[in-house]
C-alpha cells in the first residue's frame, strides 16, 4: 500500500470510509485480504495480511486484532449542491449510528464510561484540533453539532426529546400528563441531566 492509495473494497465488499475498513481488518488477524485501490488513474488488487497483535478490551479481556499500519489521508473532491447535501446527510445518519452504537457499548459495559467528555475536554480538543487547520475545525464543529443534537433528542424531560416524548404520550392518551407528574419527570430528568455533568466533568479533570 502506497502513500495516496484509496481502498474502495476488500475481498470485493465495498467500503466508503475508514472505519469500515478499520473494523475489517481489526477482525482478520492473519488473515489474507484482498484490496481493490485506485491508485493514480488506475486501480489494483493487492492482498494484505493484517499483523496479529493481543490486546485487552475495555472488559478485562484478551482478544487479538489486525494491524496493517496505515492511516486516514484526507482528500478533497468537488461536489454539486444536490450530492453534497445527499452525502452529508448519509454522513449524519453514520454518526448518529456510531454514537447510538457508543452509548450502547458504554450502558452494556463493552466499553468503559470513563471515554465520556464535557466542557474542559471540548475545549481542550477544540484547541488541538485548531492547529490542524480550518478544515480539520470544521469537521470537528460538525460531529460535535450532530453529537450535541443528538443527545438533545434523547427521550428525557427537560431536553427537546423529553418535549417530544411528551407530545407523543400526550397522543396516544388523547390527553396531557398530569401536572404533578410533568412536574416528577422533569425533576427526574433535571437530575439526570446534572449528574451526567459532574460525572463527565470528573472525567475531564481526571483527564488533564
Amino acid at each position: 500500500i502506497q502513500t495516496g492509495d484509496i481502498v474502495f473494497a476488500i475481498d470485493g465488499k465495498p467500503v466508503e470510509t475508514f472505519i469500515e475498513m478499520r473494523d475489517i481488518v481489526v477482525a482478520s488477524p492473519g488473515k489474507g485480504l484482498r484490496f481493490s485501490v485506485r491508485r493514480g488513474d488506475g486501480e489494483t488488487l493487492i492482498t494484505v495480511t493484517p499483523r496479529p497483535k493481543e490486546t485487552t478490551t475495555p472488559t478485562g479481556e484478551a482478544r487479538v486484532i489486525g494491524l496493517i499500519g496505515v492511516h486516514l489521508g484526507t482528500e478533497y473532491v468537488r461536489q454539486n449542491p444536490f450530492n453534497a447535501l445527499w452525502l452529508a446527510v448519509k454522513r449524519t445518519v453514520f454518526l448518529n449510528v456510531e454514537i447510538l452504537r457508543y452509548l450502547r457499548d458504554v450502558v452494556t459495559g463493552v466499553r468503559p464510561a470513563d471515554e465520556l467528555g464535557g466542557i474542559i475536554r471540548i475545549a481542550y480538543l477544540s484547541g488541538q484540533v485548531a492547529q490542524m487547520g480550518i478544515d480539520r475545525f470544521l469537521t470537528f464543529l460538525a460531529f460535535l453539532s450532530v453529537n450535541l443534537g443528538l443527545i438533545n433528542l434523547l427521550p428525557i424531560p427537560v431536553l427537546d426529546g423529553g418535549h417530544l416524548a411528551f407530545y407523543a404520550l400526550e397522543r396516544i392518551r388523547e390527553r396531557p400528563l398530569g401536572p404533578r407528574a410533568q412536574e416528577y419527570s422533569s425533576w427526574f430528568g433535571l437530575a439526570c441531566v446534572s449528574g451526567l455533568v459532574f460525572y463527565v466533568t470528573a472525567n475531564d479533570l481526571e483527564y488533564f
